[in-house]
């Protein structure tokens, strides 16, 4: 081959993939608009529904069954729907390719998920600062807004709402479709996009920290092992928790719940810290876990970088979600 001819060739190389990132960023960045911009006009439709539903939960079982079918519906449909119509029209697929996924034995699933939940609760605390430094500006932390009341049934309708509807859809969505598509830009670039838009997409200035930092938590582990299965149960834990504190309050009180905590924290953190050394200092892992890296590509990290951050579907929804983030902190 010439020397023409090779440069003829490394151009079109560029050219096509040059082609093929910015289309997954436009996937990305317009799938994100799309669902919210679902989330926002469904809002208006099915608002009175929900609010009707929720009014007439305690008249029976069923009536509070019915509210919560109607919010996970809401919750499934806003998310996921608009995503998976981009999907098809970009051919988008929601995993990463095959030869980016390798085996994780059950041993090491469980020593990673360990340590993942032990990561939620140090990032918990560590938010904390931030919580405190944000009331100084008069912000005030955000609540749950579990319908915590007394029964089995109130109980695992939290759980299967907080929990696993957002452990499996969020999951699926952020790191599978999001996370998946931006990943041929750079990983580690990839990973810092995807985990500022989950906490964005949050809407509150108080969980932003925390959120970003379990997306960075989720989104690392999932390209570790290519493995959507380990975030979702970690994902899971964390918002099980939360319901299980929350519906603690009722039978042991504000320092019943709170010692309840505490030894659940320490618990959780000490296995964690355990399970963390143990798979750091294990040979097998370091040797089948996948590194982050730049793939090889015709074009330089920078190139990379700059057709995922500068696309302009990208770069609107980041305004967009701050913007609302912002405005909601101060209609409060």
């Amino acid at each position: 081959m010439t020397y023409e001819q090779t440069v003829a060739a490394l151009t079109i190389a560029e050219q096509t993939e040059r082609r093929a990132l910015r289309k997954r960023a436009w996937f990305a960045g317009l799938s994100l608009l799309f669902s919210l911009a679902a989330e926002i006009a469904l809002a208006f439709g099915v608002s009175d529904f929900l609010t009707a539903a929720e009014a007439q939960m305690g008249a029976s079982p069923l009536h509070r069954v019915a509210y919560y079918v109607l919010y996970g519906g809401y919750y499934c449909t806003v998310l996921l729907l608009p995503v998976a119509v981009m999907a098809l029209l970009f051919r988008q697929k929601p995993l990463l390719p095959r030869e980016l996924r390798r085996p994780v034995a059950p041993m090491e699933g469980l020593l990673l998920v360990l340590f993942g939940f032990a990561f939620c609760i140090l990032a918990n605390y560590l938010t904390n600062y931030w919580l405190m430094f944000m009331e100084q500006f008069g912000v005030q932390p955000f609540e749950g807004d579990y319908h915590t009341e007394a029964g089995v049934l109130p109980f695992v309708l939290n759980l299967v709402t907080y929990a696993v509807l957002p452990a499996l859809v969020e999951e699926f969505l952020y790191r599978g479709w999001i996370l998946g598509a931006l990943q041929p830009c750079g990983e580690r670039r990839a990973l810092v996009l995807s985990a500022l838009l989950f906490g964005l997409a949050h809407g509150n200035l108080t969980q932003l920290p925390f959120a970003f930092l379990l997306g960075l938590l989720f989104g690392y582990v999932y390209l570790r092992t290519g493995r959507l299965w380990i975030g979702m149960v970690i994902h899971f834990l964390n918002n099980a928790l939360s319901v299980v504190i929350d519906s603690g309050s009722l039978y042991l009180g504000e320092n019943g719940v709170m010692v309840l905590q505490m030894a659940i924290f320490a618990v959780v953190v000490g296995v964690g810290v355990a399970a963390g050394l143990l798979l750091t200092a294990h040979p097998a892992f370091a040797k089948t876990a996948r590194p982050l890296v730049d793939r090889r590509s015709a074009l330089t990290p920078k190139q990379r970088g700059r057709l995922m951050w500068c696309n302009p579907a990208v770069i609107v929804t980041l305004v967009v979600y701050v913007v609302l983030t912002v405005l909601g902190e101060v209609v409060q």
